[in-house]
């Protein structure tokens, strides 16, 4: 939980990946003042490159930070636990991004045609690393692999 400070995690990976997956359970709380992270990549230089979040009206949502797009999904229930899958492909302009929502693919927030850059995959972010938002959110067994994990 938290009332405006930032509640996150990061890992480094020591390589870094063109192709990486991450899947993560999470139990949205309560509905978030802004938006909040779930999970996201990072370049080694800790620059993020997309992540998962859910925005104020409960909506899973992607946001390609090197694109600088925002794209929304499904509507996501408050107070049950989900699975959420996020593949990135690093390409230039023919970047890959792949989500699952509880181990369905969810083709609004899909696409091979996305702009990622260049910059390979070198960290893993867990949570909300800005401040002034509040959310009550919970996480459960998070894994990082080259291969797709599953719900």
């Amino acid at each position: 939980m938290s009332t405006g400070t930032a509640t996150y995690a990061r890992d480094s990976f020591g390589s870094t990946y063109s192709s990486l997956y991450v899947r993560a359970y999470f139990q949205l709380r309560s509905l978030p003042s802004s938006t909040v992270t779930l999970v996201g990549f990072r370049t080694g230089s800790s620059v993020s490159i997309a992540r998962l979040y859910v925005d104020s009206q409960g909506r899973l949502a992607l946001r390609n930070d090197v694109g600088a797009t925002s794209t929304t999904g499904p509507l996501v229930s408050l107070s049950s636990w989900h699975s959420v899958e996020l593949h990135l492909v690093v390409n230039g302009t023919s970047s890959t991004i792949e989500v699952w929502l509880d181990g369905s693919p969810v083709s609004a927030l899909t696409t091979q045609t996305a702009n990622l850059g260049s910059a390979l995959i070198g960290q893993l972010q867990l949570g909300e690393n800005q401040t002034g938002r509040s959310y009550d959110i919970a996480f459960d067994d998070v894994v990082v692999q080259t291969a797709r994990v599953g719900p």
